[in-house]
């Protein structure tokens, strides 16, 4: 087992060029291990605020198309747009509900907003 006393009394018995390297090595993997821990948990962060922003995106595009289909009175208009998201594995189901809250049209994700065009929501998956 080593004795850190020993290991102290080896480390003050090296040259002073090993020492200096040994200190310089030392700092640069701290460094380097944080400084890949900062860039994980930054990409991490900001993967996730994307990945939001993205789904706000979606959920508005699917709104609005959605609204004109209900204004119109066009339910086949309303599950094509729907039908859409199928694309999208991390979409489960959704629905279009309207102010009477009945459903009109339905994907099989959540549906919850404003209007006769009930805000879309990414269903937990």
């Amino acid at each position: 087992m080593l004795n850190p006393v020993g290991l102290k009394t080896r480390f003050l018995n090296y040259p002073i060029r090993r020492k200096l390297m040994l200190i310089v090595l030392v700092t640069s993997v701290m460094v380097m291990g944080m400084t890949t821990v900062i860039f994980y948990v930054e990409d991490m962060l900001s993967f996730r605020g994307h990945e939001v922003e993205h789904r706000r995106a979606l959920a508005e595009m699917v709104c609005r198309d959605t609204m004109s289909a209900i204004l119109s009175n066009n339910r086949a208009h309303a599950e094509e747009t729907l039908q859409s998201l199928a694309g999208d594995p991390h979409i489960q189901s959704a629905w279009v509900v309207c102010s009477t809250a009945a459903k009109y049209s339905r994907h099989t994700s959540g549906t919850r907003g404003r209007g006769g065009c009930q805000r879309w929501k990414q269903a937990a998956g």
